[in-house]
């Protein structure tokens, strides 16, 4: 074209016109014109996108050759209260991969997949999977392993495979065993959810799921560092330039006793799994603080499991589908009926009333008759579990009477009761329905008697009341509500907020925060009928009639209750057994709880009495314990 023009303009071609000048003039203005019209439609494009559309540009070009990469920090450790790890850091990999970084060439990018797969152990459609999920879901980065060995991590740095990356951190190692997990928890990756939850945490961040780990995990996770990685145009790493360096957690000092939980969980597994049983609650703590020594929950589970879940896969299936929930805390989130364990309370309630003296006697059959209105021929009959003859409070404590506290709880003719609207209200100032606090996930609340609930399809009776005075029926509360309940009425009247946590510290052993025993409520009633209460509760281990008498031997002194629970539609019960020591001082509370137990409380007492001695020999009652406590009161 330009070529012909030429030629046209200038007449060179033989037998050709040659073209007027002013012509050729017009053509070159024309042209002209146009240049400039396009010249100005690609400036006004060009404006348009650098004004308008440049940021979202720049930014996508940037992200072609920066990429944040998160530096992982490491978790705080967690010790008992002697100093010693609950837990571990160790060296660990993690592996990830890159969907987009993956090799473009579909031979090669199967090669890759398949010689990881080979290197991790796992099937490559399993990577497959987790690509094609990356890609549908815009994930910069996959999560493959979340702890893969050493010499796997070698193999795949030697490699260097182009989308894989392998991130070098601490990981926790649980070495207490299911001992452990109810109160350590266990940490693992952040899901979408949590990511949507949380704006400040990065996909291959790692939180605490459940137990301290999960209630402290601010405290313990640190903060993150941040480092900027440089890639070239098809997306090879080529530098690596450190933004942020990532700031080491606090550690967490615990009231927990180690030595003392791993041989309470130990004890009561042997003597779960003797009845052919397969779960049950175990707990210590201090009366006069309110410390959590021990915390058992059987069954339980490996902490472990969750920091390699693919790993695990098999196991974690088996765990999650588990009908025994071993995942499931007893001791903090279960709720029972109390049973005989409550009858301390109601003589406690019975004095403060004054419903009955501590004197008061009362003849005991073994069963306790109440008059049908509508049929006096046919009275209802409310059943002990023996005959006790003639007993005074001390003694029904002791011996357990049920008709001593159908009595004193729901009265008859002839003797006034409690009444279950003042029961209700000691029921309250105990917390039964009301979570304590304790500084661990998911605690749960029990269930006093909604007397006056006009849904409840039936009017509240004598009965009723009956049943709830021995720790039936329309009643329950968490094991580690009932153990801080007996320990109020114990250490004089006070109920604590039970806690494990006592110190958070930093890196360099300063005390950021010192937790001391938190009051929720003191002064609960007179010392005296305190005092009663508690020689009861001597006597059933002390009296040959006592419930508890086979630790009668022991060489200190104690002071217990049992308890026997009907559950599930009352086909099977539940044993319970509630004990202190020692009597003058109270060092120690322990709760034991055996569910689906075949001879009630008589499974439970050995137990503790096995606790009670083992901490005797190794921990010791002493005077300097004595008055450390004091300091509290």
């Amino acid at each position: 074209m330009e070529e012909a023009i030429s030629d046209e303009m200038i007449g060179e071609k033989s037998g050709g016109a040659a073209v007027p000048l002013h012509i050729g003039e017009a053509v070159v203005k024309k042209t002209g014109v146009s240049a400039l019209l396009v010249l100005f439609m690609v400036v006004g494009v060009t404006v348009f996108l650098v004004v308008k559309d440049g940021r979202r540009y720049r930014e996508r070009s940037e992200s072609n050759i920066l990429k944040s990469i998160g530096i992982p920090s490491i978790r705080g450790m967690i010790y008992d209260r002697y100093g010693k790890p609950l837990l571990k850091n160790v060296a660990g990999f993690r592996l990830l991969i890159i969907p987009t970084g993956l090799p473009a060439d579909a031979r090669e990018r199967n090669d890759t997949l398949k010689e990881v797969a080979r290197i991790i152990e796992v099937d490559q459609p399993y990577l497959v999977e987790l690509v094609v999920r990356g890609l549908r879901e815009y994930k910069d980065s996959v999560v493959v392993e979340e702890n893969i060995g050493t010499e796997q991590a070698i193999a795949l740095k030697v490699h260097g495979f182009r989308g894989i990356r392998i991130i070098d951190e601490a990981k926790r190692q649980y070495d207490g065993g299911p001992a452990f997990s109810h109160v350590l928890g266990y940490v693992g990756a952040v899901s979408a959810g949590d990511l949507a939850l949380q704006s400040e945490l990065r996909i291959d961040d790692v939180i605490g799921r459940a137990g301290l780990e999960r209630y402290y995990d601010e405290v313990l996770k640190g903060v993150s560092g941040e480092k900027i990685l440089k890639k070239d145009i098809v997306s090879r790493a080529f530098e690596e330039v450190a933004v942020r360096e990532p700031q080491l957690g606090y550690s967490l000092e615990t009231s927990i006793d180690a030595d003392l939980q791993k041989y309470f969980f130990d004890r009561l597994r042997m003597g779960i799994e003797s009845l052919g049983r397969k779960r049950g609650v175990g707990i210590a703590l201090r009366p006069q603080t309110g410390e959590v020594l021990a915390l058992v929950s059987i069954p339980s589970y490996d902490s472990n499991w969750f920091i390699s879940p693919h790993r695990y896969s098999r196991e974690l299936a088996q765990l999650l589908s588990d009908a025994d929930q071993p995942l499931f805390s007893r001791a903090v989130s279960g709720t029972y009926n109390p049973g005989s364990t409550i009858k301390p309370l109601i003589a406690f309630a019975a004095l403060e009333e004054g419903v009955v003296s501590s004197e008061k006697r009362f003849e005991d059959p073994g069963y306790l008759l109440v008059p049908n209105p509508y049929n006096s021929s046919s009275p209802s009959v409310f059943l002990d579990w023996r005959a006790h003859g003639s007993v005074d409070m001390r003694k029904a404590i002791a011996a357990s009477a049920n008709v001593y506290f159908y009595i004193v709880g729901g009265g008859t003719d002839a003797q006034k009761g409690i009444g279950i609207e003042r029961l209700v209200s000691y029921f309250e100032m105990f917390n039964f329905s009301t979570p304590l606090g304790i500084d661990m996930s998911g605690e749960g609340s029990g269930r006093i008697p909604d007397w006056q609930d006009p849904d409840r399809g039936e009017p509240w009776r004598l009965g009723d009341t009956y049943n709830v005075s021995i720790g039936q029926g329309e009643i329950s509360i968490t094991p580690i509500g009932l153990i801080s309940s007996i320990a109020a009425l114990v250490n004089g009247g006070t109920l604590y907020r039970p806690y494990i946590v006592k110190r958070i510290k930093s890196g360099d052993n300063t005390i950021i925060r010192e937790f001391v025993p938190e009051i929720i409520r003191k002064n609960l009633g007179n010392p005296k009928n305190l005092k009663v209460v508690k020689e009861g509760m001597r006597d059933a281990i002390e009296k040959p009639y006592g419930t508890a008498f086979q630790m009668s031997d022991m060489p200190f002194s104690a002071g217990g209750k049992s308890g026997t629970a009907q559950a599930g539609g009352k086909t099977k019960i539940n044993a319970l057994f509630a004990a202190f020591a020692p009597y003058e001082k109270p060092q120690i509370v322990i709760l034991v709880l055996v569910e689906d137990a075949r001879e009630g409380s008589l499974n439970a007492i050995p137990i503790a009495k096995d606790v009670l001695m083992w901490y005797y020999l190794n921990r010791g009652f002493n005077q300097r314990i004595t008055n450390a406590l004091r300091i509290y009161e």
